[in-house]
């Protein structure tokens, strides 16, 4: 049996389930396929969430306490009759099916600074792991922090890009926070396009 093992001590969900996934699909070094992964946690959410992933893939599941604040979490693929699911990368939807996000702050909801930082740098992250990658993502007020140098989420925001995205964010917005030059994803738009956009949109998500 072919068992890989991956450290996500310190790591935020979801990127253990995702990390996960991909150690399922992708095997082991030695080119085959992996039998099962073991998934190295600091807290007991994360596991359940590797538990929810592994039942809905039809894998074996068990895990361990090996501290404090340590946790093993094992995913058995190998004694099911179905292979790991290949990863999936975003994709551009066909037509306008697929939403519009209009993201008008650099946090998710209203509460200490840093818990929503770190909700919204998962949204985004998240949001990048989507099988179908959205419309458009329209960056307003200090939404624009997101696609700027620096930001934590950027490659998040150039995968969706590079996956038929649209990153779209207000100059104005840019400019009244001294961002202007620092663009590191997608282009600039303004207020003008942005209501039409989402006047024409057949989805929208704001946040």
């Amino acid at each position: 049996m072919i068992m890989t093992t991956i450290n996500m001590i310190g790591q935020p969900c979801p990127i253990p389930v995702v990390e996960a996934k991909k150690a399922l699909s992708q095997g082991g070094s030695s080119g085959v396929a992996t039998s099962g992964v073991i998934v190295l946690v600091d807290n007991f959410i994360a596991v359940q969430n590797l538990e929810k992933m592994a039942k809905g893939m039809g894998y074996g599941f068990s895990w361990e306490q090996k501290g404090e604040n340590e946790y093993a979490a094992t995913i058995l693929a190998g004694n099911q009759n179905v292979k790991p699911a290949a990863v999936s990368q975003p994709q551009p939807a066909a037509g306008s099916a697929s939403p519009t996000f209009l993201i008008t702050c650099d946090q998710l909801g209203i509460s200490e600074e840093k818990p929503g930082k770190e909700l919204m740098k998962n949204f985004i992250f998240s949001l990048a792991q989507s099988p179908v990658a959205p419309e458009m993502v329209l960056l307003a007020n200090t939404g624009v922090k997101l696609a700027v140098e620096g930001s934590e989420v950027l490659d998040h925001l150039k995968t969706l890009s590079a996956y038929g995205a649209k990153i779209l964010s207000c100059g104005q917005c840019l400019n009244y926070y001294k961002l202007n030059g620092k663009l590191a994803a997608g282009t600039i738009t303004n207020m003008l396009e942005i209501v039409q956009i989402l006047s024409s949109a057949q989805r929208t998500v704001t946040l």
